[in-house]
Formats: structure tokens, C-alpha cells, sequence
């Protein structure tokens, strides 16, 4: 029995060595699945914040902390070092990063008040900067406003006095006055009612300055806005003064032999009714509004006219005569680039992509969606500007034409003998017009062309994929918009009809009545009430469908992301984003 002892001496030696080796790779496994990840790893890390806090690296801290928040006091602390990052970015002027920072520290109220704070730096930058839309987000932001409002209605005063002053960097060159007053006039509007009597006081002496070099247009503009600011009960002595400042200008226009500006100055005196004489003579009021068509101011003339009697001579055809003529003022059209035709038969151009700088007479303009215009003179030429791809503004031998309608790259023209004409990218057709006949209005999409009969009949021809030209069952329309690939009739009752591509729901117009003017973007429609409303439906990327609010209003045209709003007082103003394009 001896013989066998060792042999199995040693067999125990290597059982008990192997169940060792096990228990030390089990340990190995457990310390590497649980112990290391739970507490070994975490420690490290904690230990790396808090060397990253004491050195003042609160933002990496913060972020290696929210990776361990289970650990120890790690989601506190990481709190505690958002805060700090936050006030760090602060103080070093990089306010963007500080709301960040701020928003992830589960900010208590008094530091929601350093939130706030940032907020309002924010909007200061860009208000200085001339970012109106986006200091107005930054506004927004403020939690506690009441707070805040001093400092808030500061902010929009400033903003609206470097407006008015024309200060270099605040707008792009291509904002025209009346867009910079219309602007400065809805800042000061929001300031609330113990700001009015400034607001009011700003605007005049705008008017004031404007007239110091007869720009009568902008003057008559802030001093309308003036108007609407005021109290009540000071409107009377701002009327008067206004009076006075439109015959003191044209006196000085007199004297230096301007006598252009003198007679547009002296007709503006009483061009803005004063509420405390609302029995002034209506035969006065009418001969003076008649006075200033004549001059080819038609928003002074259609402010007179809204003071008489409805029913006093012939005023309600004229008031129907100027809404009608102030409705072909705005062309909009490609990302970048609108028109405007100003009463006194001026076109001028304005954006990024403008193709001219200077002013060009016409009757009629109309703007693509690509970047070029056409313009209409008063020989019924048309005038052709920007990209020329395709041959779309190869119209050098288009005559008699009454109006022009410009697609993506296609443009057409209608003969005051109702037929049409039309030249670019013809690939769908949308150029073979020359059998229509008895057109009496037309409009072009994206690939489509459309016209309108003397019968109230409409007939589209071109790019059919998305049902843009299924218009054959349209009757008593008066007139077309269209859009990329949609379009929307206008019927004589105020009513619309719509066809073609609905994916934004631009072409939801079903419901809307009493519209005495339609326009299509590229993918949404606003509607113009009789009342001077607007409604609008289809892409709000970039909030080009936000006029529900505006009243007032004479004319709107829609472009690529942006809708053009005249104002019965010749104000304009751009609602969306005029340099980018709408999303599909």
C-alpha cells in the first residue's frame, strides 16, 4: 500500500493547484465584469474631474462626470461643474456656450437668472449686429421677462434708433426704407404702451431727416408709423406738426428751384387724416386725393379716399382703381432677389442676386425662380435681366405687351391683343402658346404655364407629375398664382380653388373667401383679405407663413421662402428668410 501514496499525493497537488488557478481567473473575470467597472474605473475617472475642476476645466469635468453619475456625488457635482462652465463662458464673452452650459446645470432661480441674462446678451449681440429675427428668438428665451423688461424694452429701442439711423452693418444694403421704418416701427411696437410717446417722437423725427433730402416716399412712411404710435390724445399737435414738416420741406425745395420735390412735399400736407377733424369737407379731401394720383402717389391718395363717405362721387371705383395698381407693386420671386415698382413708375431690384442697381421704368415686372426679372415699359417692351440660361430672357422681340409672368426658366408675355407669347426651357411644353387666344391674365410655375380667358376659363400646359396642370374643371376665375408645381385660382367671388402638388398643404385654400388677391411661393400660398388681412397656408420653414397677425395690408407676393407685404401707408416688409429657399 505504500507503493501507491506518493503518486496520489501528487494527483492532489494538481487538483487543488487547478481549483486555485480557477478561483483566481473567476476572481479575475468578477473584478474586470463588476468590481473595475463599478469601482475601480469610476474612482479613476472621479479622481480625473476633480484634477480638471481644481484647474478650472469645469466643461470637461462636467463631461467626464456625466459618465459616472451613479458614482459617489458624480451627478451633483457635475451639476455644480456645468454651472461653473457656464460662468466661465460667460465671463470670457462666449454666451452661446454659457445657455448651454447653464441649461445642463439644473439651474436653480437665482442662477435661471444668470440663464437669463445670457439670453439677453445674446439678443443685444444680434440685435447689434442687425439679426433682428434672431435677437427676437434670443427674447423669447428669457424666462422671467417681467424682470427683465427694462432691460428688454432697452434693447428693442436701441435696435430700432440704429434703424432709423441708418447706422452702417446693422441691414443689408439691399433693405429699402420703408422695410428699415416697417422694422423699427414693429420693435417699438413692442415695447409696450409706456414707450408709445417715444416711439412716436422717433418715427417723426425720422420723417423730419428723411425730408432733409425730399426722400417723401420714406418720410411719408415714418410719419404714418408715427402716427399709428401715438396717443391718442397727442395726435391732433402730431398732425399739425407733420403738416408743418411736409410745408417747410417743400418751401426749401422751393428756393433751391426743386420744384419736383416741392409739389410732391406740398402734396403730402393733409395727406394723413387727423382724427379730431373727421368733418373736414369731403369734396376738399376728394380733389386732393385725385391731386396726388395725378402725382403717382397712390398710398397718400388711397389714405384720403379711406376718410370719405363710401358712396362720395366715384371714390369707391378709384380706391378699387389704386388697391389694384399698389397690387402689382411687389415681385417676388427667387431665393435673394425681389422687385418692387414704386408709384412713381420706378422698378428697382433688391437682394444678394440683383441684376441691376439702378431704377428702371416700368408697368409690369415679374421675377423667376431662378434669379431674372422682366420688366414691362411703358412702350409695351419687355426688358430682360439676370441668369440667361435657356433662353429665358431672350425676349428682345416681344411687343405690345401688357404683363409678363416669369416660371423657373421659361418667361411668357401677354399682348394686349390676348394673345401670348413665351421663350426659354421648353421641355414640357410649357412654351407652346401660341394658339391661345382671348387671355386676359397668365402665370407661370416652375415648368408650367398658365393663362386665364375672357370667359373665366383656364387652360395650363407643361409639367403635369404632380396634377399642377389639372385645372379644366376651374371656372369664373379672375386670376393664377403658381408655385413650383402647384397653382391656385382666384374666382371672381372671392373664392379659391386649388390644384397640383399638397405635401406642405399649400394648396389648402378651400375655405378662405373674401380674398381680393392670391400669391404662391414656392411651396405655400398667402391670401390677401378684403379687409387687409392676410391668411397663408403650406412651408414654414422660415416662418414665411407667420401674417395672421398683420392688418393694413395692399399687396403680397411670395418668393422662395419668403413672402413681400405692402402696406396701405407704402411700408414693406420681408416675413421669412430672404436668403435661403423654402424646404421641400
Amino acid at each position: 500500500m505504500k507503493l501507491f501514496k506518493k503518486p496520489l499525493d501528487r494527483n492532489k497537488s494538481l487538483l487543488l493547484a487547478g481549483l486555485l488557478a480557477a478561483i483566481a481567473i473567476g476572481l479575475m473575470g468578477l473584478y474586470v465584469a463588476v468590481i473595475s467597472p463599478k469601482l475601480v474605473v469610476p474612482a479613476e475617472t472621479y479622481t480625473k474631474a476633480v484634477k480638471l475642476y481644481e484647474t478650472g476645466d469645469f466643461k470637461e469635468a462636467a463631461l467626464k462626470l456625466e459618465t459616472i453619475k451613479d458614482y459617489s456625488d458624480a451627478e451633483t457635482f457635475a451639476k455644480r461643474a456645468w454651472r461653473m462652465a457656464g460662468e466661465s463662458a460667460f465671463n470670457a464673452g462666449n454666451i452661446e456656450e454659457a445657455v448651454a452650459c447653464y441649461a445642463r446645470s439644473d439651474a436653480n432661480a437665482s442662477e435661471l437668472r444668470r440663464v437669463d441674462e445670457a439670453f439677453l446678451s445674446l439678443a443685444e449681440q444680434n440685435f447689434k449686429k442687425g439679426d433682428i429675427s434672431r435677437g427676437e428668438i434670443y427674447l423669447g428665451c428669457v424666462q422671467d421677462a417681467e424682470a427683465h423688461s427694462d432691460r428688454i424694452n432697452g434693447i428693442r429701442l436701441d435696435a430700432a434708433k440704429r434703424l432709423l439711423n441708418g447706422r452702417e452693418g446693422l441691414f443689408d444694403d439691399f433693405m429699402p426704407v420703408r422695410i428699415r421704418i416697417g422694422t423699427a416701427e414693429d420693435l417699438l411696437a413692442s415695447c409696450g404702451e409706456e414707450y408709445r410717446s417715444e416711439a412716436a417722437r422717433l418715427l417723426y423725427e425720422n420723417g423730419e431727416d428723411l425730408l432733409t433730402v425730399y426722400e417723401t416716399d420714406g418720410a411719408y412712411a415714418s410719419f404714418a408709423a408715427a402716427k399709428r404710435m401715438c396717443p391718442r390724445e397727442n395726435t391732433a399737435t402730431l398732425i399739425a406738426m407733420i403738416n408743418d414738416a411736409w410745408n417747410k420741406a417743400g418751401d426749401r425745395a422751393m428756393n433751391e428751384g426743386n420744384y419736383s420735390a416741392a409739389r410732391r412735399c406740398y402734396a403730402m400736407v393733409g395727406s394723413l387724416p387727423n382724427p379730431e377733424y373727421g368733418d373736414e369737407n369731403d369734396s376738399e379731401r376728394y380733389n386732393r386725393a385725385v391731386a396726388l394720383c395725378d402725382e403717382g402717389d397712390f398710398f397718400g391718395a388711397l389714405a384720403v379716399l379711406e376718410t370719405l363717405e363710401e358712396d362720395y362721387e366715384d371714390s369707391a371705383r378709384l380706391i378699387q382703381w389704386i388697391r389694384s395698381a399698389i397690387q402689382r407693386m411687389p415681385a417676388a420671386g427667387a431665393r435673394g432677389l425681389y422687385a418692387l415698382r414704386f408709384p412713381d413708375g420706378m422698378v428697382e431690384a433688391f437682394g444678394n442676386d440683383a441684376p441691376f442697381t439702378e431704377t428702371i421704368g416700368g408697368v409690369y415686372t415679374a421675377v423667376g425662380f431662378e434669379p431674372f426679372i422682366l420688366i414691362v415699359n411703358a412702350n409695351g417692351e419687355v426688358l430682360s435681366f439676370g441668369e440667361s440660361g435657356v433662353g429665358r430672357i431672350d425676349v428682345s422681340g416681344w411687343t405690345d405687351i401688357i404683363q409678363v409672368a416669369c416660371g423657373g426658366s421659361h418667361a411668357v408675355g401677354l399682348r394686349s391683343n390676348g394673345t401670348v407669347v413665351s421663350t426659354g426651357f421648353n421641355m414640357y411644353g410649357q412654351c407652346e402658346t401660341s394658339y391661345f387666344q382671348h387671355v386676359i391674365s397668365i402665370a407661370a410655375g416652375e415648368n408650367t404655364t398658365y393663362v386665364v380667358t375672357d370667359e373665366g376659363k383656364v387652360y395650363a400646359i407643361g409639367d403635369n407629375s404632380s396634377g399642377q396642370c389639372e385645372v379644366s374643371d376651374w371656372s369664373d376665375i379672375v386670376s393664377v398664382s403658381a408655385g413650383l408645381d402647384y397653382a391656385v385660382g382666384l374666382r371672381s367671388d372671392g373664392t379659391l380653388v386649388a390644384c397640383g402638388n399638397n405635401s406642405s398643404f399649400q394648396c389648402e385654400v378651400d375655405n378662405w373667401n373674401n380674398i381680393v388677391q392670391v400669391s404662391c411661393g414656392a411651396n405655400h400660398t398667402v391670401g390677401l383679405h378684403g379687409d387687409g388681412t392676410l391668411i397663408a397656408s403650406g412651408n414654414n420653414s422660415f416662418g414665411q407663413c407667420e401674417v395672421s397677425g398683420l392688418t393694413g395690408v395692399a399687396a403680397v407676393s411670395c418668393g422662395d421662402g419668403y413672402t413681400l407685404v405692402v402696406f396701405s401707408d407704402g411700408t414693406v416688409r420681408v416675413i421669412g428668410s430672404f436668403d435661403a429657399g423654402a424646404a421641400d
